[in-house]
């Protein structure tokens, strides 16, 4: 992993949405954290505060930004 920014993406207030680019694949957040450093286990959320809140309290975390694709 290059650990390289690959997009901006908003959450609408309305609707609760992710607003993801549409030039980019939906990436998984934090994801390359946990291969670089060879994490085992790890909570699955839905957005990145969850995942932040979370190792904010040492709990290893990705986010899939949203449940659906």
């Amino acid at each position: 992993m290059n650990n390289k920014l690959v997009g901006v993406f908003e959450r609408s207030l309305e609707t609760k949405k992710f607003i993801i680019p549409s030039n980019i694949d939906k990436p998984v957040y934090l994801l390359n954290y946990i291969v670089n450093h060879h994490i085992t286990k790890v909570y699955i959320v839905e957005s990145c505060i969850n995942a932040l809140t979370l190792w904010g309290w040492n709990r290893p975390a990705v986010a899939l930004f949203g449940t659906g694709t």
